[in-house]
Parts: structure tokens; sequence; C-alpha cells
């Protein structure tokens, strides 16, 4: 009989599985399989940023509030707010208001044609979405809620935004200071009128300082 030399390796003969092909075609089935099963089963959802809902801001638009409203004849009118506004997730959301005119409104300020302050509509509804934010700008007020502050400089001023610069040059125009700043922005008023002193040397130190 022939004996097979005990150095000689011995062959295995691979099954049909084990094949590289059918290796590779068996991995792509249960990669396939695996997917269609992730796709179709439902994950618990996790508290993501983005799933987090976002916490709605308070309005500042509170009864008593000194704001201003936009005005045909002024382009901006200060005024008091009513009333809480409407919900502000409806998508006009309305809030009434009540005109406030300085006493001395007519001795300090030009009355254009059509805009007689016996005219003037008193209480008003406004609609929220014509103003940024859903809010109306606020008044910048003295601590005693009713005088118009004033400021040398508006980026002083506590509520900056088109009104505030609008009624702070016409603040200091009326009392005959025609120069105030914006930072480093100087911003000049034609007083119409002399004013003594206005270029003195004091003045001119006083302003080098700032």
């Amino acid at each position: 009989s022939q004996q097979t030399p005990q150095n000689q390796p011995t062959k295995l003969q691979l099954p049909s599985s084990a094949n590289g092909n059918d290796h590779r075609r068996s991995s792509q089935e249960s990669i396939t399989s695996a997917t269609s099963i992730s796709s179709t089963t439902p994950r618990p959802k996790s508290k993501s940023a983005i799933d987090i809902e976002p916490i709605p801001q308070q309005s500042r638009m509170t009864p008593g509030t000194h704001v201003y409203v936009r005005d045909a004849h002024y382009s901006w009118i200060p005024a008091t707010v009513l009333a809480h506004p409407d919900s502000l997730a409806s998508p006009v959301p309305r809030l009434r208001v009540r005109i406030r005119l300085p006493s001395d409104w007519e001795d300090r300020t030009v009355v254009p044609k059509g805009g007689d302050p016996s005219s003037i509509e008193l209480e008003r509804t406004v609609k929220l979405s014509d103003y940024p934010n859903r809010e109306l700008p606020l008044q910048n007020l003295e601590k005693d809620g009713k005088t118009a502050m004033g400021k040398n400089d508006m980026a002083d001023l506590p509520n900056l935004h088109e009104a505030a610069i609008l009624y702070n040059l016409k603040e200091r125009h009326s009392g005959g200071v025609p120069y105030t700043r914006v930072g480093d922005i100087m911003v000049a008023m034609n007083p119409f009128q002399w004013i003594d002193g206005l270029y003195s040397e004091e003045k001119k130190i006083l302003l080098r300082k700032k």
C-alpha cells in the first residue's frame, strides 16, 4: 500500500460557502437585510437641539408701556399701550394704543399739512407684524416716566432705533443744542438762529476732550 509522506502538507477542500465571491455576496446580503430592518423599525427620538421647542419670549408690550407708532404725518408719534397684544403666534397680531402728545407738542413741533393735532386719531389698533420683532419701539424716558430723555451721545440711549434718534435730535434742537454725537459720528442740526458761545474757546476745549 502507498503511504503519504509525513512532511507533505495535507490539502483541505474548502466548502463552497467559504469561497471569496460567495463570502462577499453573503456579507452584502447581511448588510442589506440589516439596513432594511433598521429602516422599518422605529427608533426612539432623542432630545437634540433641533427637537427642543424654543421658549417664547415674553412680550414687552404690556399696558402702560410707552412706545412709538408710525404716523403718516409725523413719521413716528409717542403712544401708550392700552391692552395686551393678541397672541404673537397669530398671523397678524394686533395691539391697541393711545397717542400721548407732550403738552408742548405744538410749540416745539413743525405741523405738516394735514397733521393738525386736533385731527390726530388718538386711539389706534396697530399690526405688530409691521414692526421689527413684532414689537413697537420703546421710548427713552427719565426716571419720572414722563420726561423725554436727551443724551449728548445717542449711543448712551437705553433704546436706540429710528424713532429714538429722531426724538433725541428734536429734544436737543428745541433746547438750542445743534450738535449730537453717535459714538464717533457727529450729527449737526441747523438751529436757524445765532447761538452765543457755540464756538467759544471753552466749547472747543470741551469738544476736544470728548
